[in-house]
């Protein structure tokens, strides 16, 4: 015979409330959230029941989530919970039952002090006060010997796995370093402090805690202090001195950076006063070639590149700060130059720049009305005229018109002579030879003398030369005499 199947029972209500928690309202606004969300449905039928009212509104739901009233009922709501009633109950009615029942019912009897096999509380105040007696009177820290010493009064334990202690640390508890106590509110993020030990006069550690802290970065007024320009620089050293009393100067161990140049302090001092503190940074060059464009290696391109001062050998002391080891040469060629000492000394070697041997009125025309202004009883000095153009060592300036050369010669001297005096051409002819007069550029004569006879001159194409007309460089005159034992001078210029 076959087994009945077991179906499930039915729901059987055990209370007055809803068996979907999503189709009685008790306040307009859950009902509003509800219709908003994702799981009303078109048809549902709901019902709004606002606390306090009997009447209970009946809703269906429509396809754009909107309610359209069904009707009404009466609800009876107790005013309390009450015996075998099947009417929902207000809150209020609830909460007043309740606090009458814990008044009435509920005697709460406490005990003063733990007590053994009690099930009754204890007041906080009695077991404050039994854990303070049983500290004190089992609480003997003992082991492998250690026993309370008043020489370890507020240091640190050490402390065992199993939570004994077995010891004691040099340190107190006012020198453990606590984060929240780090006072980090002058920094950046990313940067850093150090939290200092400081030795002490019997050569002991001491922890600065966390009132003792350093920034790992120096202030920023060592932007001036360490500038390339300070004159305190003994190579890549320098100790500055004065006010220190708050750090100002620096600090052992601190960093800083200035450009692609970084620095250490490793060593300072306070001091006693605004004037006796001291702190010494090393440094360490990113880079060592100078850079046109700043000022002070500006200042330094511009001395090695004035001749004036170099020596024979190559050395030049200059008066702009330098560092030793550093270097420069043109992009466009020239020496390259390098400090060889501390003392703001420099080197050069290979070749300068290529310039053009001749000023001009163009390139030069202050100078060159200096020179010939100048009365000549001894050399001219270029910057005598603060306006003075400057020249380099070798150039030349030539006056076709009053026919005088003139040269600039070591440390800006320039000296004069006259075309004349370096062109005379003096010629013994004895009839019938000649003489040949020819330059490496175009040239003219300007008068010729004829001492014991009579000369001509003619051209390399054999025809009669007039004084005054240019030869081209390369080509040549013809000077000739019939009388022997004369003599013919020529005075020739430049063209």
């Amino acid at each position: 015979m076959a087994e009945p199947i077991s179906l499930p029972k039915g729901y059987k209500r055990l209370g007055a409330f809803a068996i979907d928690e999503d189709s009685v309202f008790t306040t307009q606004v859950a009902l509003d959230a509800y219709l908003a969300g994702g799981s009303s449905y078109a048809g549902q039928v709901v019902a709004l029941v606002l606390d306090g009212e009997n009447e209970a509104q009946i809703y269906k739901v429509n396809k754009d989530k909107s309610l359209g009233s069904i009707g009404s009922v009466d609800i009876t709501v107790d005013a309390e919970p009450t015996e075998n009633s099947e009417n929902p109950v207000s809150s209020g009615g609830v909460f007043i039952a309740l606090s009458n029942k814990a008044e009435s019912d509920h005697t709460h009897e406490i005990d003063a002090a733990p007590t053994q096999d009690s099930t009754k509380p204890v007041s906080s105040g009695g077991v404050f006060t039994e854990l303070g007696k049983k500290a004190e009177s089992n609480h003997n820290h003992t082991l492998s010997g250690i026993t309370p010493d008043a020489n370890n009064a507020n240091k640190v334990p050490v402390v065992s796995a199993d939570g004994t202690v077995i010891g004691y640390t040099a340190f107190t508890v006012d020198q453990i370093v606590q984060l929240a106590s780090i006072d980090l509110s002058d920094i950046a993020v990313g940067e850093k402090k150090i939290v200092l030990a400081e030795k002490a006069e019997d050569g002991s550690p001491i922890m600065g805690g966390a009132i003792t802290q350093l920034d790992k970065l120096g202030p920023p007024t060592l932007s001036t202090i360490l500038a390339e320009t300070q004159a305190g620089w003994d190579g890549d050293e320098i100790t500055v001195t004065g006010n220190n009393l708050n750090g100002a100067l620096g600090e052992n161990s601190q960093e800083y950076r200035i450009g692609s140049d970084f620095f250490l302090c490793i060593a300072h001092s306070y001091g006693t006063d605004a004037t006796n503190g001291s702190a010494t940074w090393v440094r360490n060059r990113g880079q060592d070639s100078l850079t046109p464009g700043v000022a002070n290696d500006d200042a330094i391109i511009t001395e090695l590149e004035t001749e004036d001062g170099w020596s024979a050998a190559n050395f030049k002391q200059i008066g702009t700060k330098s560092k030793k080891g550093t270097w420069y040469r043109n992009i466009t060629g020239g020496y390259l130059y390098m400090c060889i000492d501390k003392l703001n000394g420099w080197t050069r070697v290979g070749s300068p720049l290529a310039i053009d041997l001749e000023i001009t009125d163009t390139t030069h025309p202050i100078l060159i009305a200096s020179l010939k202004a100048h009365s000549w009883s001894s050399f001219y000095l270029e910057g005598t005229n603060e306006t003075d153009e400057a020249a380099e060592q070798g150039q030349e300036y030539w006056d076709n018109t009053l026919g005088f050369v003139y040269k600039r010669g070591k440390d800006g001297y320039w000296m004069r002579s006259s075309v004349a005096d370096r062109e005379n051409i003096f010629f013994a002819a004895i009839a019938p030879d000649y003489g040949i007069v020819t330059r490496g550029f175009n040239f003219k004569v300007i008068a010729k003398s004829d001492f014991g006879g009579t000369s001509t001159i003619t051209t390399s194409a054999d025809v009669a030369y007039n004084i005054g007309d240019t030869v081209n460089s390369g080509d040549y005159l013809k000077v000739s005499s019939d009388t022997e034992l004369s003599r013919t001078v020529l005075i020739i210029q430049p063209v």
